[in-house]
């Protein structure tokens, strides 16, 4: 994508600098795009097709960005960042499904788990704008047995969902498959315990331990 932006930049007879300038950016960032350090934001591809007079070759990519794999370097930043998400001023709304088996896993140690059920429902306690259900092992079919997912809507308005497995994740933006998607949520929702009866499993959980 970086290569792409670069040869209708150079094709436009724009340096890095002109093309920064003309669409509001530094030129630092103009560089690491090109590089492929940065993701280029929605708006950064339409205004470059839009300056580098691209004939919506640019604009037209950006469902390729979208489900392009992120590389491990940011995955590895991401998951550095996502506590100081929840505590910001301005946190998002999140809502997990845990399966029950997930809780039961000691990974490290008894007490390691423990310590972790007891962070969870600390968090779940003072955060409001977060909720945890536990999705019970009884429940034998529920609506995600094909694997985890996350459902995200962004600052933008958009809705996105990213479809993990063990070969990585894949982010999905057509919007009749994301429709799909949160509406399994949103049965998944229903069959799993509420937020309250799965503070209380959590907690016997670690009482267990």
């Amino acid at each position: 994508m970086g290569e792409v932006i670069r040869i209708h930049r150079v094709r436009a007879g724009l340096t890095q600098k002109d093309a920064a300038e003309r669409l509001l950016i530094s030129e630092s960032l103009m560089g690491a795009v090109e590089r492929a350090e940065r993701i280029p934001s929605l708006e950064l591809l339409a205004g470059a097709d839009r300056v580098f007079v691209a004939g919506g070759v640019l604009k037209g990519c950006i469902e390729l960005v979208d489900e392009e794999n992120y590389p491990a370097k940011f995955l590895d930043w991401a998951r550095l960042e996502r506590q100081a998400v929840l505590m910001r001023m301005t946190p998002p709304y999140i809502g997990f499904i845990i399966e029950e088996s997930i809780l039961s896993r000691t990974l490290g140690g008894a007490e390691v788990l423990k310590e972790q059920l007891l962070q969870l429902l600390e968090c779940m306690e003072g955060m409001n704008h977060l909720t945890v259900q536990v999705m019970p092992s009884e429940q034998h079919m529920h609506a995600a047995l094909n694997g985890p997912m996350q459902l995200m809507c962004t600052a933008e308005g958009r809705n996105l969902v990213l479809a993990e497995s063990q070969g990585g994740g894949r982010l999905i933006s057509r919007p009749e498959q994301v429709g799909d998607m949160f509406d399994l949520f949103g049965i998944l929702r229903a069959q799993a315990l509420d937020p309250w009866k799965s503070a209380e499993f959590i907690e016997t959980k670690a009482r267990q331990l």
